[in-house]
């Protein structure tokens, strides 16, 4: 039931920051704005930590921020406007959408139904990054779950558990900078998470190799440079990339698809990780470690080829266009303007 409540939120985020922000640009603002899970994961460690340390009853670490979630999300309800169209603003996307309507048919376009989950997987390139991410959400989750345990063969509990926040921490700058060069090489976002993926299939090598033997202070940087590598494709999968798909021509310009998309990434991805969260134990048993952070190379290797298709479509698309200098990122508000005409 938790986890159900929980995986409401991601979608139904995603589909209002979507809505308000355009394609371009959209890489650095949502690596930007997918920091915020990792500050509440790194603040709800040292909260918790300071409230059991200063003598409070363990409910209070999950009262605390249930309290402040529901509080914060009555001030949402009432306050946060869903799309541009609900205070009176109407988006260039919007605006072209409404003139090709009326070009091809000669009436006004008529309002804006959400699609099917069968709708949404026809979309091109759905299937395939659901598919994907799940590879790595589970690398990810691996990383999350299990680190704590890794760490404690080489530090005492209370500070594996500290240290693991360094991973988290990593992650935040992943999504930026995977936002931000998507963006600057005009949104092929696939290619820029296929190079990230491709430098953290030796790192887990290196892992894999010397991680019983290696030196603390040098795991703990690693530890960070993984997060980079593992934050950067996750966060944008489910945000950007997600926005990019349900802005696809097939489906008419109906900008209510967003959450739909969200949805089916994550939750084929939450279904992936789950499956191979159960498999990481009898590894671990089976190979020790090296079992275990091969097992994730080959998961590394696997969700990149699964994007191949959309790799080779962005590197074609980009050689036939001819060789450009990168575009310059854009103000995620540049293409909205008022029905009055105003800026």
């Amino acid at each position: 039931t938790h986890g159900f409540f929980q995986s409401t939120g991601g979608p139904v985020n995603t589909s209002v920051m979507g809505a308000w922000f355009p394609k371009k640009g959209r890489g650095l603002i949502f690596g930007l704005w997918t920091c915020h899970q990792y500050i509440g994961d790194i603040v709800a460690a040292l909260a918790t930590a300071g409230m059991i340390k200063a003598g409070w009853n363990w409910h209070w670490a999950l009262l605390v921020p249930g309290i402040a979630n529901g509080a914060w999300g009555i001030v949402n309800f009432f306050f946060l406007p869903n799309r541009p169209a609900d205070v009176g603003i109407e988006t260039e996307a919007e605006k072209k959408a409404a003139q090709e309507k009326l070009v091809s048919s000669g009436s006004a376009p008529e309002k804006q139904e959400t699609i099917g989950f069968f709708q949404a997987f026809m979309i091109p390139n759905v299937l395939g990054y659901a598919i994907a991410f799940g590879f790595f959400k589970f690398v990810n989750y691996a990383m999350f779950f299990w680190l704590p345990f890794f760490l404690s063969q080489h530090f005492d509990k209370n500070s594996a558990n500290v240290i693991s926040s360094l991973y988290s921490v990593g992650m935040m700058p992943g999504g930026v900078i995977v936002g931000f060069v998507s963006d600057l090489y005009d949104g092929r976002r696939a290619c820029v998470i296929a190079t990230f993926m491709c430098l953290l299939a030796p790192l887990l090598w290196v892992f894999a190799m010397f991680s019983d033997n290696m030196n603390p202070i040098l795991l703990l940087v690693l530890l960070g440079v993984m997060g980079i590598l593992v934050g950067g494709p996750n966060n944008i999968i489910t945000s950007a990339v997600a926005a990019d798909l349900a802005d696809h021509p097939s489906i008419g310009g109906n900008t209510r698809v967003l959450g739909t998309v969200t949805g089916i990434i994550n939750g084929s991805g939450s279904i992936t990780a789950a499956i191979g969260l159960m498999l990481i134990g009898p590894l671990n048993a089976w190979g020790g470690w090296t079992a275990v952070w091969y097992f994730l190379i080959v998961c590394v290797l696997v969700g990149t080829g699964l994007m191949g298709p959309k790799i080779y479509k962005e590197i074609t698309a980009h050689e036939g266009s001819g060789t450009q200098a990168p575009a310059k990122p854009v103000s995620g508000y540049t293409g909205v303007a008022s029905k009055e005409g105003g800026a």
